[in-house]
């Protein structure tokens, strides 16, 4: 890769375009959140939902191919990629959130997304995909000090037993910063995003099947559709739409930009969390968030003067 690939040195036009998908792609995967907490509060099996909404939503992105003509390729390096993103970036940690959820509160898990930055750029400086600037380090590393100050100070959670749950869910930004790495480098040529998607999720759906059949969590949706059914689909709907907007921001502006999303993810969904649930946090979790956003004001790329 070029050094200006690398670094997406981005012109002002571009940049204004960037943040713009940021904030949308941030906006709207934040309300995820709540929207799962309300489902698998309700009973629904969280190996089930992985699978419906891999599904569910490469169905739905299928018959958009269909009418675009541009259905997923199914050349055996095509097949890979969709099998290692599936995985990487919706079986294991959607099953992780669904499994977390109805044990955390909804912003505290939002909150576990500012991780992805930090992850992201340790992986991209691993694979040279980035060149090491001590200002962004400082800024992502602004982002693990938020995260401890949740779970290190004893009110920084309602209930203390909720830092194993804490922890356990930072396999979510571990899995995306991974996935991350995986669009950058690997991603197909000549495809765009809403057609990758369709295979990527499609892919987790051929990996979470047999899972959920050994383990009986199958969620029936051709009965009678209560509130909750409702809801789920409302989940699915807004994973696939932020998950193309998302794979659309690392295509033109890279990983490391892209994974910045976790900060408006976090504020997000933060503020879903009050008005959905009513949630209350401690002033420890408030700090966190304004550390967070101190970190996001360090770590940016690089801005070219040019009048494109």
């Amino acid at each position: 890769m070029t050094d200006t690939l690398t670094t997406m040195t981005l012109s002002g036009r571009r940049l204004a375009g960037a943040i713009a998908l940021l904030v949308a792609v941030g906006l709207t995967w934040g309300s995820s959140y709540s929207i799962a907490k309300i489902v698998t509060e309700a009973g629904f099996d969280p190996l089930g939902m992985t699978l419906w909404q891999g599904l569910g939503g490469g169905i739905a992105l299928g018959f958009v191919g269909l009418v675009r003509r541009r259905l997923p390729p199914l050349r055996l390096t095509y097949l890979r990629f969709y099998l290692l993103c599936g995985f990487l970036g919706t079986a294991l940690p959607s099953a992780v959130w669904f499994w977390v959820a109805p044990k955390l509160q909804s912003g505290i898990v939002a909150i576990s997304a500012a991780l992805v930055p930090l992850v992201t750029l340790a992986l991209a400086l691993a694979f040279r995909v980035e060149r090491f600037e001590p200002k962004r380090a400082l800024g992502i590393g602004l982002g693990l000090a938020a995260i401890l100050l949740i779970v290190v100070p004893e009110s920084g959670l309602p209930d203390p037993a909720m830092v194993g749950w804490m922890l356990l869910s930072l396999i979510i930004p571990a899995c995306y910063a991974a996935e991350n790495m995986v669009l950058t480098i690997m991603r197909p040529p000549r495809i765009d995003s809403l057609t990758l998607l369709c295979g990527m999720l499609l892919a987790n759906g051929i990996i979470m099947l047999p899972v959920v059949v050994l383990t009986d969590g199958w969620i029936d949706l051709a009965g009678p559709w209560t509130s909750t059914h409702w809801y789920f689909a409302l989940l699915v709907t807004v994973n696939a739409v932020s998950y193309a907007m998302f794979i659309e921001l690392i295509r033109i502006a890279g990983p490391v930009f892209a994974a910045q999303e976790g900060y408006v993810i976090t504020a997000s969904g933060v503020l879903w969390g009050i008005l959905v649930f009513s949630e209350m946090h401690s002033i420890w979790v408030w700090l966190a968030i304004g550390v967070m956003f101190a970190g996001f004001a360090l770590v940016s790329p690089r801005r070219r003067v040019s009048s494109a």
